[in-house]
């Protein structure tokens, strides 16, 4: 008898179904549409807000900053990196630095709540934790940051490292800071207004 039901539940099913899709469909096949028609008032930026700016690239680091300087510093361990964007990876051995510029975001969208703000060699700029030294992160990575505000947008200057593998571990804000007045006067804070 359970056999039945089951059996006759099945069938009431597979019934339910066909009517289910033979009224969603009931004019027979679709007919597929040509998706190659422009779209209009379509965005094309990913990012939200946009900050209004005529150049696009107003600051490379990679580019912009001379390696003779980023190697008096100590940052040439390994050879500049260029990454994705407007972002340059600088090695100093027991520590990694990255500097980038951010054309798609403001100066006060970039703080967190907790961000210290102080003045860089005559420029506005904040200092904050993104990766705070706790027993969790120790095991992982340090990482602290310097946003500078500028013309187009904001520098980050973030420093990182790992308290396992680097040796000596070093003082992740101080030594962020000290890089930041040392860098400031390669960095460009305002947009060249002809591109």
């Amino acid at each position: 008898m359970v056999a039945k039901l089951r059996v006759l539940a099945a069938l009431c099913a597979l019934v339910a179904g066909v009517v289910v899709v033979w009224q969603s469909n009931p004019s027979g096949p679709q007919q597929v549409r040509a998706t190659d028609i422009p779209m209009t008032n379509v965005t094309t930026s990913i990012k939200w807000p946009v900050i209004e700016t005529t150049d696009p690239d107003p600051f490379n680091p990679c580019r912009d900053i001379p390696l003779d300087v980023v190697a008096s510093l100590g940052l040439a361990y390994t050879p500049p990196t260029p990454e994705e964007q407007l972002r340059c990876k600088y090695d100093a051995g027991n520590y990694q630095m990255t500097v980038e510029a951010f054309v798609w975001r403001t100066y006060e969208e970039t703080l967190p709540v907790d961000a210290v703000e102080l003045d860089i060699d005559g420029h506005r700029a904040a200092q904050y934790w993104i990766m705070k030294p706790t027993d969790w992160n120790n095991r992982w990575w340090i990482t602290c940051a310097i946003a500078f505000d500028t013309s187009y947008g904001v520098i980050q200057q973030t420093l990182f490292y790992s308290p396992i593998y680097s040796e000596p571990d070093p003082d992740c804000m101080q030594t962020n800071l000290q890089r930041a007045h040392e860098l400031a006067p390669f960095y460009k804070f305002e947009a060249d207004p002809s591109q």
